[in-house]
């Protein structure tokens, strides 16, 4: 008789494990980072120095401490790679993929800065969005992916209900958190009901997308592989966001 499959959380390979282990851990630095100034309201009155300085914050130690913490050589490799691509993946969700939730889900920027970046002839909305955006983007999509990688291994690899439940829980779980009366006036959704429903599984199909190519990074992945997966990662986010906004709108 067979034995057993043993399903763990954390990956075999123990330099991504390591990786998994240190992007998990971080996530309760970069929220309190994020939570304090945001309950405090002083993102309201900080601009665009108070603002970007809060996303270097959250963004920078994910990227440079993996190189002076990292167990081992593999390790840090692994890490520069995930960095790698989900700082590509944050930069293109945020410039590109933001503007079909503000025509599509009805999301609303009002923060004071004036240091923003957006898609100029995609979208009819235009919201302004901050450069600090990009920068906390980049932090969460690292724990958003590492967790749902840890619990598509533990919960059954190759099971894509595993892989759908986990993607719509963190899209729920960030409007749920963001779009809330600490930031009233500066980030909301025209309809937050919408939001949570219908806005959660299109969000989610976001990682859905992703999430398997994460899953393929190892230590010696080349980086040109890196880089031509994120970016095929991208163009299939775009036509799958494309044919959410033909059947929404």
């Amino acid at each position: 008789m067979d034995a057993p499959v043993q399903r763990t959380w954390f990956s075999p390979d123990q330099s991504r494990a390591w990786g998994e282990r240190f992007f998990l851990y971080y996530t309760p630095v970069w929220v309190a980072i994020v939570a304090i100034p945001m309950i405090a309201g002083w993102v309201r009155s900080w601009g665009d120095v108070g603002l970007t300085a809060i996303g270097l914050l959250v963004c920078v130690p994910p990227i440079v401490l993996p190189w002076f913490l990292a167990k081992d050589a593999r390790a840090r490799a692994y890490a520069n790679r995930v960095n790698l691509w989900i700082f590509v993946l944050s930069f293109f969700g945020n410039y590109f993929i933001c503007r079909y939730f503000e025509d599509v889900l009805g999301l609303r920027y009002n923060f004071p800065t004036t240091w923003n970046l957006g898609a100029l002839i995609l979208g009819t909305k235009q919201m302004p969005i901050p450069i600090t955006m990009y920068l906390l983007t980049h932090a969460y999509f690292l724990t958003y992916h590492a967790a749902i990688l840890v619990a598509w291994r533990r919960f059954g690899k190759g099971n894509l209900l595993v892989l759908i439940a986990t993607c719509c829980f963190f899209a729920f779980l960030e409007t749920a958190t963001m779009a809330t009366p600490f930031l009233d006036g500066l980030f909301w959704y025209e309809s937050k009901t919408k939001m949570l429903t219908v806005g959660t599984l299109m969000y989610g199909s976001l990682f859905m997308v992703s999430a398997p190519f994460v899953a393929k990074i190892t230590p010696e992945t080349p980086y040109k592989q890196v880089a031509l997966t994120v970016l095929a990662a991208n163009m299939l986010q775009f036509w799958l966001f494309e044919a959410w906004a033909r059947v929404l709108l």
